[in-house]
């Protein structure tokens, strides 16, 4: 398979690597640069994928920025979200979040709005509007799908607010705050 191999009628897309934009049908304005990078786009629009796998499943989303290996790896329909990092919001569908570090929001489902800065930070979250800064902020629980779908949460500090998962509204800063919260 080739790098831009089935475009019909997108245009200005830079794609480099295996099957890169492979399927693109009338995507335009993405960047994709890795083996099968965003293969799955179908009509996105201004994304940008850098690593492995990165969007590979992307159908017709829009406004991403995924770098890492398996960024945003099934994410098909969610815009507007910023992931760097390994396995960043590899299990997303969500939009407007903004998510650094290796493993973060690797669960997030649908989850939006979300801020997540660190390793591992929000790994299981699939609330939204949550605030998670710190290495294992926001982790949530890790017992079964859906997770950790508290929202409105602000956790600041390495492990604050660790194990939560139904709660909402909740404000943790400091050295594994709240780490022991599970609602």
């Amino acid at each position: 398979a080739y790098a831009l191999g089935n475009t019909v009628s997108g245009d200005y897309n830079t794609a480099v690597g295996y099957s890169a934009l492979g399927n693109n049908h009338s995507g335009s304005q993405n960047v994709a640069i890795g083996d099968r990078a965003a293969v799955g786009s179908r009509g996105t629009f201004a994304n940008v994928a850098i690593g492995n796998t990165t969007m590979y499943s992307a159908t017709t989303s829009e406004r991403n920025v995924a770098i890492g290996h398996q960024a945003l790896y099934t994410t098909t329909t969610g815009g507007g979200n910023i992931a760097i990092g390994y396995e960043n919001m590899r299990f997303s569908t969500g939009a407007s979040n903004v998510s650094i570090g290796s493993g973060t929001m690797e669960y997030s489902g649908a989850g939006t709005s979300n801020v997540a800065v660190g390793i591992e930070c929000g790994r299981y979250a699939t609330g939204s509007n949550n605030t998670f800064v710190g290495s294992q902020a926001g982790m949530g629980g890790t017992t079964s799908a859906p997770y950790s779908s508290g929202q409105q949460h602000v956790a600041v500090g390495h492990q604050a607010l660790k194990a939560f998962t139904t709660g909402d509204y909740n404000v943790s800063i400091g050295y594994q705050a709240s780490m022991g919260v599970s609602t």
